[in-house]
């Protein structure tokens, strides 16, 4: 994902708020959280474990269904 600068300290927001609604509404775990610091700046890397495919469309549609 590649934010532009001005940008970086809403995505954290938001990252946060995501980050506790999957994890704890829909079991995912957030293995990494990286940000480029060389070559492409201000590209961000998420890695997640999930059981399978299925799993991420199961926390995707109960990230879209939370009111936050």
């Amino acid at each position: 994902m590649k934010l532009h600068y001005g940008k970086i300290s809403e995505f954290a927001e938001a990252m946060a708020k995501i980050v506790k609604i999957v994890t704890e509404n829909a079991g995912w775990e957030l293995h990494e959280a990286l940000q480029q610091v060389n070559e492409r700046l201000h590209t961000f890397h998420h890695i997640w474990k999930m059981r399978d495919m299925n799993h991420f469309l199961e926390g995707s549609s109960t990230l879209k269904a939370h009111p936050e």
